[in-house]
């Protein structure tokens, strides 16, 4: 269960904090925000990744999630969002 934001940090400094290139990853989370299941989105370089909306919203719905959590790590370190990231969201 991802009850809190730091158990949302935690969770994602374990499973991308310390990868040497930007991921992004998606949970999909069900109504008690339990994950039902997590996707590995798409890689990228040193300081950007590609991301596709509408294929995130297809896997989605495919799995009745009722919300989900969009995440990507910074390489650098520094966990400042990005011109592009703030775009992006």
């Amino acid at each position: 269960i991802i009850d809190s934001w730091k158990s949302l940090i935690d969770y994602c400094r374990l499973t991308i904090g310390y990868i040497k290139i930007e991921q992004l990853r998606i949970l999909y989370l069900n109504t008690k925000n339990i994950l039902i299941e997590e996707d590995f989105h798409n890689f990228g370089t040193v300081n950007q990744v590609p991301i596709f909306p509408r294929e995130i919203v297809k896997r989605a719905i495919f799995l009745d999630a009722s919300s989900l959590i969009i995440a990507h790590n910074h390489p650098s370190g520094d966990v400042t969002p990005s011109k592009s990231d703030i775009d992006i969201t």
